[in-house]
This record gives structure tokens, sequence and C-alpha cells, in this order.
């Protein structure tokens, strides 16, 4: 037999103690003063065992939600692969390369942003089915696009299309799934998502490396198969029911019952659950009449749902801003970066790096209703922050092994050394004498104009690779084509710290996979009363997407002109600000129904820490719905 505490709903008053101080202490329903006090109430084996007992119908439900954030994942991840060969038969520079991978991002923030009307007027169901229709028709037209200036526009035109079935998705899967799923499972069914967003990033990764061998072509292989998955999960939301929640919303009792009925085993007390949404639901009557914009105006106006929005967008802006999509769309970029210079191999290890996202995710999967959320993102964003100063000092010494660099004093490429000379989409490196490694060798920073660069073999020409003629040549007043000597050039210069920064990357996967890749998610999909729900939702998927915009639209300009160590020192800076944050805002949501956790809320930010918890006592209970 097992012991149980009945969960209790709070609210957090000011008194005034004998000595004149003020004390914040919580109401609740209890005859008790003291919470260690509190008699534990029995729990039947047999109540237990219907409690453990989820019908196969739930892990159905979730088994299709799922393929959105495995879309999610792969399209977001696959340009890491797509872009090394579209660099090449597009000859694209750095801007755009960023706006490839940010056009997806920018309408995923639209699709969020459409998401809120479309769960609100249409339902979770329907916004599924349309994100699954128009994530099709993108990865359709991306996989049909020629090799032509027109092709370019079609892909571009696709990767939009795509984003916003993204943002649309993104929005609502999570919120489906934590309206429907059991209390007692919520944060592992919807870390579920999350999980499915890991394995479309391995999976994207391992479609890239398999077709990086296409000498032309392989990106619309990489691109065109998410249609697939897409596809299958528009025919089954056919087949799947509306969240219960949306339906009692819209004075659908009895159908919600019949989900209700389907989602939870038998012999559980489907009539108690649907009477709290319901009651939950008519207490705030007022608030559910109301448009987008007027519940938007009530969220604001409202201290504890305007802490939940604070929150809510804080915590999704800290998982970006923390740099998590600079490590999985340009990681292959990253690696070649730190001196992988066989572009097969670059992809192969961001596979690498992909997989170890998924496998670690899957541990936040077992601990975050075991552990706790708040426990789980605390602990996740430690890790992420000693990673990410990792990855800087991998790429400062990386930077500092660099061989030295000369160039004519009426070039354009006046950098000191290769790692600084490759960063300039214009300009090139060649070494004149011996390998790379030869330490008695120098280089040369060209720029692409140069007739000492040829563009279609990417090598440079020099008449003499001795180095007296190294020290003529980086002194002349004029550079003049001579064609007895090529050697090739590099895009990225190899360095004996690569593997120091893929250790790096590995260590912020490991770290960030458990808590701060479903944590977001999981507590933005709880925090909002189910009248606000859609809204709140919205904005921080909003928030979550333009956060991971302003990060990839600015990646590769952030390396050039903060330097590649200054850039992920930049975002250590930034998640420790965050985690500050979370320290004092997010609360400890695990076990309680979705409509007991927006009383948590309606405390202090966080619990003064010289209070004694001896000063904190129960009192009453509170139904306040505002």
């Amino acid at each position: 037999v097992k012991m149980a505490v009945e969960p209790v709903a709070v609210k957090w008053t000011r008194v005034e103690t004998s000595d004149e101080e003020d004390v914040l202490i919580v109401d609740a329903t209890d005859k008790h003063s003291d919470t260690e006090d509190e008699e534990p109430q029995q729990t039947s084996a047999a109540d237990e065992a219907v409690k453990t007992r989820t019908p196969c119908f739930v892990y159905v439900v979730v088994a299709f939600s799922v393929i959105g954030g495995f879309l999610f994942g792969y399209d977001t991840s696959v340009i890491a692969g797509a872009l090394i060969d579209l660099e090449k038969e597009f000859k694209l520079v750095a801007f755009q390369k960023e706006l490839i991978v940010s056009i997806t991002i920018a309408s995923a923030a639209l699709g969020a942003m459409l998401g809120a009307p479309s769960n609100e007027k249409l339902g979770r169901r329907p916004t599924i089915l349309m994100a699954s229709f128009v994530f099709t028709v993108g990865a359709v037209l991306m996989a049909a696009a020629p090799t032509t200036s027109t092709g370019w526009f079609m892909i571009l035109t696709g990767r939009a299309v795509v984003g916003v079935g993204i943002g649309l998705a993104s929005m609502t899967v999570p919120i489906y799934l934590a309206e429907c799923a059991p209390a007692h499972m919520r944060g592992r069914l919807t870390v579920a998502d999350n999980a499915a967003i890991t394995c479309g990033q391995f999976v994207a990764g391992v479609v890239d490396f398999g077709f990086s061998f296409l000498r032309k072509g392989g990106w619309r292989f990489m691109f065109g198969i998410a249609a697939i998955p897409a596809f299958v999960r528009f025919v089954a939301f056919f087949f799947l029911p509306e969240s219960p929640r949306w339906l009692v919303g819209r004075r659908e009792e009895e159908r919600a019952r019949r989900v209700l009925e389907q989602l939870r085993p038998r012999g559980y007390r489907v009539d108690r659950e649907l009477k709290q949404i319901v009651d939950n639901i008519q207490e705030a009557q007022e608030e559910n009449q109301q448009n987008i914009f007027m519940k938007l105006k009530s969220i604001l106006t409202k201290r504890h749902l305007l802490m939940a929005l604070v929150l809510g967008c804080g915590i999704q802006a800290i998982q970006q801003l923390s740099g998590i999509n600079t490590v999985m769309y340009y990681a292959p970029t990253t690696l070649k970066m730190a001196g992988v210079v066989d572009d097969q191999v670059a992809i192969g290890l961001g596979a690498v790096v992909a997989f170890g996202n998924f496998i670690f995710t899957m541990v936040g999967f077992y601990c975050i209703d075991r552990a706790g959320r708040r426990i789980l993102v605390l602990s996740s964003l430690a890790g992420v922050i000693v990673s990410l100063f990792l990855l800087g000092l991998a790429f400062f010494l990386v930077n500092h092994d660099a061989q030295p660099a000369c160039a004519s004093s009426n070039s354009t490429c006046l950098h000191s050394n290769c790692d600084d000379c490759v960063i300039d989409d214009f300009c090139h490196y060649c070494s004149f004498n011996g390998s790379y490694r030869d330490t008695a060798s120098i280089g040369v920073c060209v720029h692409s104009d140069s007739p000492f660069y040829n563009d279609s073999q990417r090598t440079c020409v020099f008449h003499d690779p001795t180095p007296q003629s190294d020290k003529q040549f980086c002194n002349a007043s004029e550079m003049l084509p001579l064609e007895n000597v090529t050697v090739e050039t590099y895009e990225y210069c190899p360095s004996r710290y690569s593997m120091l920064t893929l250790a790096a990357l590995l260590v912020y996967i490991v770290s960030f996979a458990p808590g701060m890749g479903p944590g977001p998610w999981t507590v933005t999909a709880e925090i909002f009363p189910n009248w606000a729900r859609s809204v709140g939702n919205s904005a921080s998927t909003v928030t979550n997407w333009l956060s991971n915009l302003l990060v990839s639209i600015t990646f590769l300009h952030v390396t050039r002109y903060l330097t590649r160590f200054g850039a992920f020192w930049t975002y250590t800076g930034i998640a420790l600000g965050g985690w500050l944050f979370l320290f004092l805002m997010l609360p400890e949501t695990k076990g309680k129904t979705l409509e007991e956790v927006e009383n948590l809320f309606k405390g202090p930010v966080c619990p003064p820490l010289g209070i004694a918890k001896k000063k904190y006592k129960k009192l009453g209970n509170s139904t306040d719905p505002h």
C-alpha cells in the first residue's frame, strides 16, 4: 500500500506577526496549522493500479502528434548538411546562408502567431491538420526546385512555407498533449514531443551524411523526404479526437466526456476530472467570452498571469539565446571552422552531435516527472554555461594555433592568420610550401578577385614556392599573374584542437538535452489557465522563434565581428543571466493538475529566502479564478 497526499491549491497572503514583521503565508484547505502535521491519506492498491494503467489509445494519440516535433527537428536541422551542397551549387555568401536558415524561423514565428486564433476558433485538431498540409506543400516545392536563380527563390519560398507549418505545430502540439494527458504523466508525454524534435534532428544528420556523397542534387532528397511523415500525420489526424478542454470551452461536455473515457483507464473517475475542468472554465466565463486581444489585455493586467507570461516568454528566449541552434543548425559548419576539413567528416560528426541530443533528451523524458521541472532545468542550464565557455576556449586555441598569413599592401584581405582570413567571405587562404602544419611555411590571404585566385578550381597560382619568394610576394607593391606553381586554398583551417571543439559540443548537448530542451515547452504548456492557454502559449512560442531567428541570422556575422570565441563567450554571459532569472521565477509544477498550477503564481516571485518554513501556514482554499 502506497501513501499519497492530496494535491492542495495554495494562495499566498501577507499577514503581520507579533514582532511586527510582514510574513507571507499560504492559504489551503486544511484543518491543521502546519504542513508537517498533515496526515497522509491512504490510496488503495486498486486505485494505484488504475492510475498507472494507461490506455493504448493515449500512446496512439502521442505517436501521431509528435510527428510534428519530428518534422520541426528534421527541417530545422537538415539545412546544416544541405547548406554545404547549396553553397557549392548556388555559390552562396554568408548573408544568403543565414537567409536560407533564418527564413524558416521567421515564418515559424508567423505560424505561431497565427496559431493563437486558429486554436481559439477552430480547435487543436484542425490546426494540426492545417500544419501538416502546409508542411507537405513546402517540402515538395523545395525538392522540385531547379539549379538556377529561379530554383533559389523556389527553395526560399519552400523554406518559408514549411516554417509556417512548423510554427503552427510547435505551439499547438504541446497544448494538445498537455490537455489530453493524465496529470501523473503529463510531463513525460509533453517531453515526448521534444524527444521527437531531437529524433528528427538526428535523422536529418544521417540523411545529410548519406546524400552528401552525391556529387550534385543531394539537397533535393534531404528536403523532399520530409513530405512523407507530414502526409502521414495529415491523414492520421482525421481520425484522432479534439482536446477535451477545448470541447468543454465550447460547451460540448458530452463529447469531452467521450474523449476522456478514451484517454483514461477503465475505472477512472472521469466525471470528477470533467467537473474540475467545467468548474474551472465556468469560473473564468467572462474571460472565455473575450477575443484574443482582450484576453491578452487581461493577462497583462492580472499579476499572477503576467508573471506566468514573463516566465513563459523568458524561459523560451533563454533556450534559444543560450545558443542551441548555433550548435544544431551550424554543427558541420562549426566543426569545419574548428579545423575539420573534409565535408563528409564534418556532416558525419554533426550527426553524432544530433544523436547525443536525442539520447540525452530521453534522460529528460525519464526524469521530468520524477526529479521535477525546476531542478532539471536549472541543473541543465548550469551545464550549458560551462560547455559554452569551453567552446569559446576551444575556438580561442584554434585561432591562436592558426598558421600566419600575409598579403600585399594593396590587398583588402589584411588578415594576420589563416583563421581570421577564412572568416571573411571574400578572402581565401593559400599555404606556399610544405604541408599546412609545416611551421617553416607561411601562407597568403588573397581576395576572390585576385589574379592569383582561380575560382572554378579553388586554387592559388604562384611562380616560386621558396620562403624567399614568400617574403618578396607579401611585400610586393603589385600582384601580377604568375603561373608556375598551383596550391590548394583552405575554406577552413586544419587545427590540432578540432577534437576539443567536438568534445565541447558533446558536453553542451549532454547538458542541454535533458532539461533546457524539453523543459521550456513543458512549462509553457502548463502555466496558463484554460481560457488564456492559446494566447499565452502563442506569445511564448513566438518569443522562442524570434529569439531563434535573432541567433541564427546573426551567428555567422557575430563570429566574424566578435571572433568565434567571442561569440560563444557572449552566449555564456546570456546563459548565466538566464540561470539567475529562472532561479528566481521558475516554480515546481510536477504532479499538479493544470487547474492547480495557476495558483502557484499567486504567491511572490519566489519565496523570500530569509523567512523560516515554520512561518508558512495553511489557512484555507483559494478558488479565485483571477
